[in-house]
């Protein structure tokens, strides 16, 4: 049973590199940024290796390599987040900087 939850868990993960591969392709020829290209990579392993989690009945030690793997697609997935949320907070100070020393 855990040889083919370890199997079940690789093509996930491999169905999720697949998965960004074309997304980020088509995001980038949409102009999309760099961040939010790369978050339905963490989003598909989140959601992924928690259904599997759930779904099947594991030995301890591939649940806990399941846990550690839920943990850092959503560190990823909050990281990426951060990462764009301090870029536009940076464009909009930057744009409010500019504003206001043209006006003297």
């Amino acid at each position: 049973m855990a040889v083919l939850s370890i199997m079940y868990g690789v093509i996930c993960l491999l169905m999720a590199e697949w998965v960004h591969i074309r997304l980020a392709r088509t995001l980038r020829q949409a102009g999309a940024p760099f961040e939010l290209q790369h978050l339905p990579l963490f989003s598909i392993m989140l959601l992924s290796l928690y259904a599997i989690l759930r779904l099947m009945v594991l030995s301890p030690s591939v649940s806990l390599c399941l846990k550690f793997g839920i943990i850092y697609s959503a560190t990823g997935s909050l990281f990426l987040l951060f990462l764009f949320f301090i870029k536009i907070l940076h464009y909009q100070t930057y744009i409010f900087l500019v504003n206001w020393l043209r006006s003297d």
